[in-house]
Parts: structure tokens; C-alpha cells; sequence
């Protein structure tokens, strides 16, 4: 999670947003996949 250290005013790191999407994306893909499979 974030660091109370950080202040909410400064610009999150796009790195780091762009690799959390990928795995928010990445295990959302998986549970589509998961899901028909374990209806089977």
C-alpha cells in the first residue's frame, strides 16, 4: 500500500500505475478464464 510518508498531493508514479493496471488487467483476464472452466 501507499507509504503515510507520501503526501496524497504528489503525482502518483506512472511506472508504477501502469504495471499495477497491467496487473489488475492481468488478474481480471484470469478469473474469465478461471471462472467457465471450473462451471465445466
Amino acid at each position: 500500500m501507499v507509504s503515510p510518508k507520501v503526501s496524497p498531493k504528489v503525482p502518483p508514479n506512472n511506472i508504477y500505475l501502469k504495471i499495477t493496471n497491467k496487473v489488475v488487467e492481468h488478474n481480471a483476464v484470469l478469473i474469465c478464464i478461471k471462472k467457465p472452466l471450473s462451471l465445466n
